[in-house]
């Protein structure tokens, strides 16, 4: 056998397991960690795409405690995804009721990292306005208005959002 003939068998022999892995049927399209739908509901925007028994718009909220533990199912003791932290933007679908399994409970997905799971309902809040401006440097000085003869504010081990 010849060398170049050696080369080719050995390619072959290597993207084997990948044509084979390729050819297998998958049994779901869409990743569960990342899509908001499960049997008895989902987001609007997966209307015709996906199967659920009512689906819905979902509703803003951010994280108002300083973290909270993200869950596949609605219990401390269920796997943790991921954790979010204060003032991270989620879109929540559904919020148990008393009396529910669910109570205390709220399934959403996180907007920055696109999880989907539980997380404690008392962890949210209604959204807070839109930062306006944003400091960038290491260390700086901020200033409570737009003028630098008005005295400033300590930084130094703080980290907040300004508003006009």
């Amino acid at each position: 056998m010849k060398r170049r003939d050696f080369v080719a068998f050995l390619g072959g022999a290597a993207a084997l397991p990948l044509v084979a892995r390729a050819q297998q049927p998958r049994s779901s399209a869409f990743d569960p960690r990342i899509t908001p739908a499960r049997g008895d509901l989902a987001a609007k925007h997966l209307a015709g795409v996906v199967e659920a028994q009512r689906f819905v718009e979902g509703k803003l909220y951010e994280i108002g405690t300083a973290q909270a533990p993200m869950r596949e199912a609605p219990s401390q003791e269920a796997g943790l995804l991921t954790e979010a932290l204060k003032g991270e933007a989620i879109t929540i679908y559904d919020i148990g009721e008393a009396g529910s399994g669910e109570a205390g409970w709220a399934w959403g997905q996180l907007v920055g990292d696109g999880y989907v799971g539980f997380v404690p309902a008392g962890a949210l809040r209604a959204p807070g306005p839109s930062p306006t401006h944003k400091v960038s440097a290491l260390r700086t000085f901020v200033f409570p208005s737009s003028s630098i003869k008005r005295r400033r504010r300590n930084t130094r081990f703080s980290t907040f959002a300004m508003s006009t």
